[in-house]
């Protein structure tokens, strides 16, 4: 539900005439304020997640409403989450800008600048509280990043690599040396999630206790709604493509 306020705040915000600022303004707020909801509901189910321990309390709050706000990961990793999808909704734009300029349309350099602008300041960001995240682990955790454990302190110096370049190239207006920088981070940051993950609920649960079983109706007719959706966007991109009466 909080995600279709989002989608409506959007459009109506797109779709809305710019003599009525006021309200598109409020549109725009809507949008906003639903998307950093969703960031707050998944950072607060994902930290309760890795702590089974605390599981206890649903049962005397079973409706659905446990918040686990004083966990000490929660606002640092809530945090990065959110500045993360900005510098990355910027970068897109900087790589839309820099296809516009590929073809020619000088609209484009304003895209890059601006893109790369959001790109910069949300990763700097971004990086503070990434290391406000990693100082927020459980001190048996945090210690296998710092050294004690190889791979994940491979991954953790990968992932700073790949920040500082993502930031360097930035600076310098190139956009496609930033994508690749930014991509090997986030691939690092996903590996680092997932060891932090198994760390956590050591002891609880591993991977390795699930069964497999095979059913193959449900992918077939994921398939055919695959098939169908491409089918409709060549439509609407044909239909785009015609010239205009």
């Amino acid at each position: 539900m909080i995600l279709f306020l989002a989608y409506i705040g959007a459009y109506c915000y797109q779709m809305l005439s710019e003599n009525r600022e006021s309200l598109r303004l409020i549109m725009l707020a809507t949008a906003a304020i639903s998307m950093l909801a969703m960031a707050f509901i998944l950072t607060n189910n994902m930290t309760l997640m890795l702590r089974p321990a605390t599981w206890d309390r649903y049962f005397d709050n079973p409706g659905g409403s446990l918040l686990n706000i004083s966990d000490p990961m929660f606002w640092p990793r809530y945090l990065h989450m959110v500045t993360g999808a900005l510098a990355m909704g910027g970068l897109f734009r900087a790589m839309v800008g820099r296809w516009k300029l590929r073809r020619g349309d000088r609209q484009g350099s304003v895209f890059v600048k601006s893109g790369l602008r959001w790109f910069l300041s949300g990763s700097a960001l971004q990086v503070g509280f990434g290391f406000w995240l990693l100082l927020a682990l459980r001190q048996d955790v945090m210690v296998n990043f710092l050294g004690k454990n190889n791979l994940a302190t491979g991954l953790l110096v990968l992932g700073i690599t790949g920040a500082a370049l993502a930031l360097m190239f930035g600076i310098q207006t190139r956009v496609a040396p930033t994508a690749v920088a930014a991509l090997i981070t986030v691939v690092s940051m996903v590996l680092i999630r997932d060891m932090v993950r198994r760390m956590y609920l050591e002891g609880y649960f591993v991977p390795q206790q699930l069964q497999y079983t095979s059913r193959y109706v449900p992918f077939a007719v994921f398939m055919v709604f695959v098939a169908l959706g491409a089918v409709v966007l060549y439509y609407l991109y044909r239909r785009l493509k015609e010239p205009q009466s």
